[in-house]
């Protein structure tokens, strides 16, 4: 087969792709309706998959049937999980991850995620976007003839010319960056790769998760691309035109946490996902960081380039 791409070819390709989507989003960057807004597809990966159409106001889709009133098998081995709770159990748990403590549990952070994210309240700015760029819809073009290595996108099923601006480059941000296939779409792997450890706090009111799990550099490149040429350019223009929502922190954090959740089952269990206790853990870990904040001044890397990027 050919031969492996260096990093940094990888890195300067990403880069390339962030400026040129930045400058699509700012080229087309538009008012919109609520009815245009509600009418994209890319709601399907987000708000649908919380809700029962039926009463959009209580939790469904894939909410309920992966999480609600299940049992959650979490850290150490399949054989031997460390901690074994259920839902009401585990809902209300304060978060504690690689040392960092969070300020929402599971439980308040798909509540908040099905009010905040409803269709209709993304009125005011829309670009036209692919809406689902993670890496597995996007080809590595090798440069030919003194041309550039080059990002090609595919399977454009979420796009649209209306795409809510804040939710446009979401996917791209978590897959691409803040997930592993190791831990999220390979996950037996991840049961032999990484220590993953799950325990009670003392005082029984939260979960403290401690791993071995690591993005590595080339993630931490794309984090800090993704930051500089995409998301600030993005945030200001949003800012100067009067439409960066006060909350837009939240709508960006929450939709975050959706990309794992949402996109598989990260229970282990015979009625769950292929994930078994460390992998679930892991995975689980890493949507609360997405999704909550720090508590006490912390930080991790998400809120550093989101603190970075504030206009």
């Amino acid at each position: 087969g050919p031969a492996p791409v260096a990093a940094v070819r990888l890195i300067a390709a990403q880069a390339d792709a962030d400026r040129l989507v930045a400058d699509r989003y700012l080229a087309t960057l538009h008012d919109i309706t609520a009815d245009e807004a509600a009418a994209e597809p890319l709601h399907r990966l987000f708000h649908d998959r919380l809700i029962d159409h039926g009463a959009p106001e209580r939790p469904g889709g894939r909410m309920a049937r992966f999480y609600e009133s299940r049992v959650f098998h979490l850290g150490g081995r399949a054989e031997v999980p460390d901690l074994t709770l259920s839902w009401h159990q585990l809902k209300d748990l304060r978060w504690t991850v690689g040392g960092i403590t969070y300020d929402r549990g599971l439980g308040a952070l798909f509540d908040e995620a099905r009010a905040r994210l409803l269709p209709a309240r993304f009125a005011g700015a829309g670009v036209v976007a692919h809406g689902d760029a993670h890496n597995a819809n996007v080809w590595f073009e090798t440069g030919a003839d003194g041309m550039a290595d080059r990002l090609v996108f595919f399977d454009p099923a979420f796009a649209g010319a209306h795409v809510p601006a804040l939710l446009a480059e979401v996917k791209a941000t978590f897959h691409n960056i803040f997930a592993h296939p190791f831990w999220l779409y390979d996950a037996a792997v991840a049961e032999g790769l990484y220590t993953v450890r799950a325990r009670l706090d003392a005082d029984g009111r939260g979960i403290t998760i401690d791993h071995d799990h690591d993005p590595g550099p080339l993630r931490r490149a794309f984090l800090a691309a993704k930051g500089d040429l995409l998301w600030r350019p993005l945030l200001q223009a949003l800012a100067a035109r009067g439409q960066l929502d006060a909350d837009w922190r939240r709508v960006v954090k929450l939709a975050l946490f959706c990309c794992p959740t949402l996109v598989m089952n990260l229970r282990a269990g015979p009625d769950g996902g292929h994930h078994g206790p460390a992998a679930s853990a892991l995975g689980l870990a890493i949507a609360v960081a997405m999704g909550a904040e720090p508590a006490g001044g912390a930080a991790d890397p998400l809120s550093t380039m989101l603190d970075a990027v504030t206009p």
